[in-house]
């Protein structure tokens, strides 16, 4: 067996003598023979690092999982153990979560202890789902807060009454008034509805009663309407003088009126004859114009206006026809032997009015007036004539005739011969000979051997040729006895 299972080792193996070595016979080899074994690499397994510490948990509460891991030192190699698992998970902070509380919404808030100088009103929650696990939970359950802080209402205080006022009329009944002041002021909505002023009748005694009259009616029509006139107005007596009153006024009354200048209308000369228009046509206007000769005054007739125009010559103006330029020609209809090539272009503008008429707006000329190429016509190829050779490739030629010749750069004429390959097989080929070699040394030292001598084929017969005769010959030699080596046994295994 080898001595290592990997990485190298060696293995031997012997054999024994089983005929000696006699009358000059080839002696006996070693007995024993070595070789080397198990060559490949040794197997190589994974090493890796220790674990890591675990890292933090994924959560902090309701379980969570942290993580640890570990390196590849050296790869597993030639059919070596693989790595293990390098990473490994676990479990932690199992405790289940703080829960806080669920508490309800405020309640409304309810009635204020006092309607005005300060009250309280309160207003509560109450816990829906209880805190756990440590949860928060807060305690206010309740809140109170003021209301009605408004002062209370104060009705005011007045004080004693004044000295009555003088009375309003002399005569015909009048009134007089006292009044009394307040003494502390309503506060904080408080009434204070109490009478702070009084009236009573004085001097009823009847009053003389003056002339009365109607307001002034409207004047009359002025007695002129320019130059200075009269009007009168009137008015009637409404109530008469008694118990002593006053007298009426006179009732009727006459005013200067239409004193002003009489109105002078303004006074024009005929108009005047047009002039001539500004233009010829396309129309154009013309103006005539007259004076004053007495000026409006005191607002009579103003005057008119002194000059005006109007239209002249609307018939419209003569337009002249307008073209663009000329394209490019255009690829000439034929390339040889006479064509014609165009040009064209377009109305910009049309005539009107008697304007001048557009000229032609196509121009063709002559084009491609060189004679046209004439192509070469060959006619058919004529038969092959006979094979140059019977055997090993010869040739055969034919011919065509030129039937129109190339004129004017037109296509050339191609090859008018044409050769081919005929008789390709190959002729017969007889077998050549070299001369007889020497003979061989004697096959045995002993005991009749044989010896050889050769010729070589210098040209094998091919394509029906003759074919060779021998190419070798044997005859004994050394018929003496032999001399007998020594024998061994095959190899043990190793």
């Amino acid at each position: 067996p080898c001595t290592v299972s990997c990485g190298g080792g060696t293995q031997h193996r012997t054999r024994s003598i089983t005929v000696q070595a006699a009358n000059g016979g080839v002696a006996c080899d070693s007995t024993v023979d070595q070789r080397q074994c198990n060559d490949v690499n040794c197997p190589v397994d994974c090493v890796v690092s220790a674990w890591s510490a675990f890292g933090a948990c994924s959560a902090s509460c309701g379980s969570g999982t942290q993580t640890r891991t570990r390196d590849i030192v050296s790869q597993a190699a030639h059919g070596g153990a693989s790595c293990p698992t390098l990473t490994d998970t676990s479990a932690c902070n199992p405790d289940p979560c703080p829960v806080d509380c669920t508490l309800s919404a405020w309640s409304a808030w309810e009635g204020c202890s006092s309607s005005c100088g300060g009250g309280t009103q309160t207003r509560s929650r109450t816990v829906e789902v209880a805190a756990q696990h440590g949860g928060a939970c807060s305690t206010v359950l309740s809140q109170s807060a003021p209301c009605n802080t408004h002062d209370c209402p104060l009705d005011c205080t007045v004080g004693n009454w004044q000295a009555w006022s003088s009375c309003s009329l002399e005569c015909g009944g009048g009134v007089r008034t006292r009044t009394r002041g307040v003494v502390t002021a309503a506060q904080f909505g408080g009434s204070c509805d109490i009478g702070l002023q009084e009236s009573s009748s004085c001097n009823v005694q009847a009053c003389p009663v003056d002339c009365e009259v109607t307001e002034w009616g409207s004047y009359s029509a002025c007695s002129l309407t320019c130059g200075g006139g009269s009007q009168t107005r009137s008015r009637s007596v409404a109530v008469q003088a008694a118990n002593g009153g006053a007298q009426c006024p006179a009732l009727e009354e006459t005013v200067t009126c239409n004193a002003e200048p009489c109105p002078v209308d303004c006074v024009l000369t005929q108009w005047s004859s047009f002039d001539a228009c500004t233009v010829s046509c396309g129309t154009g206007s013309q103006m005539r114009t007259r004076s004053i000769q007495v000026q409006a005054a005191h607002g009579g007739q103003a005057c008119g206006v002194l000059s005006e125009s109007q239209q002249c010559n609307t018939q419209a103006c003569p337009v002249d026809c307008v073209l663009t330029d000329w394209t490019t020609f255009s690829t000439c209809s034929q390339s040889c032997g006479g064509g014609t090539k165009t040009r064209t272009r377009n109305v910009a503008v049309a005539a009107a009015n008697g304007g001048k008429v557009c000229g032609a707006t196509t121009n063709t000329v002559d084009c491609g007036t060189d004679a046209c190429p004439v192509d070469c016509v060959l006619s058919d190829w004529s038969s092959y004539g006979p094979c140059s050779k019977s055997c090993s490739g010869g040739s055969q030629t034919r011919n065509r005739q030129i039937l129109v010749a190339a004129a004017f750069g037109g296509k050339t004429c191609s090859a008018t011969t044409q050769t081919r390959s005929c008789n390709t097989n190959n002729c017969p080929v007889d077998c050549v000979l070299a001369d007889w070699t020497t003979y061989s040394s004697c096959s045995a030292s002993c005991n009749g051997g044989t010896q050889l001598r050769t010729r070589a084929v210098v040209t094998a017969a091919a394509y029906g040729g003759a074919v060779c005769s021998a190419t070798t010959q044997t005859r004994d030699c050394n018929l003496q006895n032999c001399p007998v080596d020594c024998v061994m046994t095959e190899w043990s295994a190793y």
